[in-house]
Formats: C-alpha cells, structure tokens, sequence
C-alpha cells in the first residue's frame, strides 16, 4: 500500500511496473529480475491491472471480461462476473459508467489470476456497500499474491503488509506487523481526511 498527496507518483509507479513506460534512472526489480530483461508478453501475463480508466472494447460485456482470459469457460466468465459484482448488471457499451467499468476490469483480473496484482484505484468510482463487497473479493484473489494498490479510501489500508508514504522527494515505509503501524495509520487517517494524502 502506498501513500502519497495528489501528484506525488502514485499512478506513475503503476504504469512502469506495467512497462507502460519504462524507468529512466534506477531499476523495478520483480523477484530480483529487472523488468526490462524480461519480455514484455512474459511480463504482462503474469500481472493483472485494474487502473483508474478502464478502456472496454465495443463488444460484449463477455467479451470484455474474457480478455483477461481467452481460453477461460463460460462458468469461469460468470464466476469472475460474479465476484466483481456485475453477474445481474446490464452494461450498454460504452455507455458504462466509470463504476461498471471498473467493474469489468476487475472480473478480468479475477478471471486470470495472475501472480501480480495491480490495482490503481480500483474501486474509486463504486458506491461504498459495492466497494466493500469487492474489496473482499480483492483480498481474496490477493492473498497469494504481490499487489500494489493505489486507493483514496481508508479501508483500503487494513490488510496492507506495508504502508509506503510518497511525499514530495521523501518516501517513508511502515510494516505493518509492526505495532508502530497503529501510529502510522493514525497519520495516514489524518492526511486523507485533510485530503493531504491517497493512499495506495
């Protein structure tokens, strides 16, 4: 979980993790392989990312979902649908709105389980009850797994292992199986409220 004011780099950690672009100076290191070493297909199909804009192709909602996927069977497409809250849901294309489509997003994710998780803003565009029954389909698909989150809402924070503050050109980490997470969580609390800081 990383936490940092507007602007700080929240969603730019995201992207070159992904190798939307990658990093000028320094190096990402995923199980102690340099990212730019390793293919970018190879790469890509071991992460799944849920970011802020969704992009859905002009097709069906199945479609959508059975891109993270393709080879995935039409009750594997109804449970990802199911867990990302969507199964009952009539989408017309691409007249979603920012909750629906983020929605798919996170049934493809769910649908291709991959071994990381990327999640930027993920559930930012849902109203709470839809948020809170996602989030426990996140951690669940994100028990096993490395995730990244990138999230404006308090709750996000309570089954982090670590909380990482980006702000200006600082960075502080907390571990959570610390007990002094409690103190760091206070101010983290504080900063959202005061609308200093997002938490990711």
């Amino acid at each position: 979980l990383q936490v940092g004011p507007s602007g700080s780099g929240k969603s730019t950690i995201i992207r070159l993790l992904f190798r939307l672009f990658d990093v000028t100076d320094g190096r990402i290191l995923f199980d102690g392989q340099d990212v730019r070493d390793v293919q970018m297909r190879s790469l890509r199909k071991h992460i799944g990312i849920v970011p802020q804009d969704t992009v859905l192709f002009n097709e069906t909602i199945r479609y959508n979902i059975r891109f993270g996927n393709p080879s995935a069977g039409e009750e594997e497409i109804r449970n990802a649908a199911r867990a990302a809250e969507i199964h009952q849901r009539i989408i017309s294309l691409p007249d979603g709105n920012g909750g629906e489509k983020q929605r798919v997003a996170i049934a493809r994710t769910v649908l291709k389980q991959p071994q990381f998780i990327l999640l930027d803003e993920a559930t930012s565009a849902l109203d709470t009850a839809t948020e809170r029954a996602i989030q426990k389909c996140l951690t669940s698909i994100s028990e096993s797994r490395t995730s990244v989150v990138v999230a404006h809402r308090l709750s996000t924070i309570v089954n982090a292992d670590k909380i990482l503050v980006l702000d200006h050109d600082t960075m502080n980490c907390w571990n959570c199986a610390d007990d002094t997470v409690l103190c760091g969580r206070l101010r983290v609390r504080k900063h959202i409220n005061s609308n200093q800081i997002m938490c990711i």
